[in-house]
């Protein structure tokens, strides 16, 4: 499996399938292929979602703060991450309202 299913992985909002790697610091990763590739568990991202506050979901581009909210994400298949990946450059990036 490549980076954006792997548990590891933290999107970059307005490019979800670039993020960076818990595994490769300081490193953009994409759609390659590590021994490192990890998916997510159910009760990993409860985990994540005490531990950070929040889940990152791709599929719709918000985070979620609520479990409940995780497992109806979750249910339906949609991409979650323990966070998503916002540098510097980010607010410069995203189109204007």
């Amino acid at each position: 499996m490549s980076c954006p299913a792997c548990s590891r992985f933290q999107p970059h909002p307005l490019y979800p399938s670039l993020g960076a790697c818990s595994l490769k610091p300081g490193e953009l990763v994409g759609w390659s292929w590590c021994e490192g590739f990890s998916r997510w568990k159910l009760e990993e991202l409860e985990e994540a979602l005490e531990r950070t506050g929040y889940i990152y979901c791709s599929t719709c581009r918000t985070a979620l703060t609520d479990p409940e909210e995780v497992k109806e994400h979750a249910a339906k298949g949609h991409a979650l991450y323990h966070g998503a990946l916002v540098d510097e450059a980010f607010g410069e990036e995203a189109p204007a309202d």
